[in-house]
C-alpha cells in the first residue's frame, strides 16, 4: 500500500471514528487498538528472563569478592570502558 492511499484510509477511519457517539463502541475500537499495539510491541521486544533472588545474592557475593583481591592488589582491575562494555 503506497503512503497516499494508507493516509487516506488513516483519515477516512478518524472521520469515521470522530462521527461515533456511541462510547461503548468507541471503548471496544480503542481495546482492539490497544491488543494489537501490544502484540507488535511484545514481538519486537526480547524476551529478559530474571534473575532468582540466589542468583543476585551470589552475583553479589562474587563482586565483593573480586573489589577484596583488587583492593589487595591480587586482581587486575578493568578499566571503566570494559566495564562499560561488559554491561
Amino acid at each position: 500500500m503506497n503512503t497516499i492511499s494508507l493516509q487516506s484510509e488513516q483519515n477516512e477511519l478518524i472521520r469515521r471514528i470522530l462521527d461515533v457517539k456511541d462510547l461503548s463502541l468507541l471503548k471496544k475500537v480503542e481495546d482492539l487498538l490497544n491488543a494489537e499495539e501490544a502484540k507488535t510491541s511484545n514481538a519486537n521486544e526480547p524476551l529478559t528472563p530474571y534473575m532468582s533472588r540466589q542468583e543476585i545474592e551470589a552475583h553479589i557475593e562474587q563482586a565483593c569478592k573480586e573489589a577484596k583481591l583488587i583492593q589487595e592488589g591480587k586482581l587486575q582491575p578493568i578499566n571503566a570502558e570494559d566495564l562499560l562494555h561488559e554491561l
